[in-house]
Formats: C-alpha cells, structure tokens, sequence
C-alpha cells in the first residue's frame, strides 16, 4: 500500500470517529443517529481499505520472506497469520498469482470494490450508498 494512501485513509477513519454511543433509554435525534451511522460506516469502509491493502503486501513479503531463508513459522509469527495462511499464499504464488486461487481473508472479509472506494474518497462520499439513494 503506498503511504499516501495509508495517510489519507488513517486520517479520514481518525476524523471519522463518532462522539459516542447512545444512553439506553434516550432517545435519539433521527439526525444524529444518521450521523453516527455514515460516519461508522465510513470507518468500516477505510477498515476495509486497510485489510485489502495489507493482504496485497502479504502476497508480495511472504514468498520473499520464504525466499530470504525465513521458515514458514517465522512468517506466520511475524505477519500475524496462520501457517495455513502461508501456505496459501505461497500456493497461489507458485500458480501465478491473480489467476491462481483466491486467498480468503479471515471471518468472509471481502475487499471493498472499486464503486465503494469511490464513494469513500468523495467528499461527503457514504460508503454501502450508491448515489442518488
């Protein structure tokens, strides 16, 4: 991921963060639930970006890292993944890599496509809103 990306996407879910939940038992403004609502989802959408990206620069460090002489375990301890995660990786590298099999990312976690990134750099932009909803 470049670092312009990261910054950008670090300083939106930061200015993203909502001011708190709700009391139970309040109620709440149908405005500010809204609010509150965009901007969560705004920072699962960043989230997202971050995970996809992360999972793009596994794909490239592991067989290099495997390559330098690393074993499989060093690789899983110092990502933060599974052996069988490795593995993965390393067999759809050796299958030639976009065309190969799909590296599932944890808990069904499906990188946003490219009309949910574009709704996130929009000013204003709503991720899971498509214009004109």
């Amino acid at each position: 991921m470049s670092q312009s990306l990261f910054d950008e996407i670090t300083h939106f879910a930061a200015a993203a963060d909502p001011t708190g939940a709700p009391r139970p038992g309040q109620p709440v403004h149908p405005d500010d639930a809204t609010t509150a609502l965009n901007r969560i989802g705004q920072r699962r959408a960043a989230g997202e970006l971050i995970a996809s990206a992360a999972l793009q620069d596994l794909r490239t460090w592991v067989p290099a890292a495997i390559s330098a002489g690393l074993s499989k375990t060093q690789v899983a301890d110092a990502a933060g993944i599974t052996r069988r995660t490795v593995y993965a990786i390393l067999r759809e590298a050796e299958e030639g890599g976009g065309g190969g099999a799909r590296l599932s990312a944890p808990h069904g976690f499906t990188p946003p496509g490219p009309a949910c990134r574009a709704r996130l750099r929009a000013p204003g932009g709503r991720p899971g809103r498509r214009s004109g909803q």
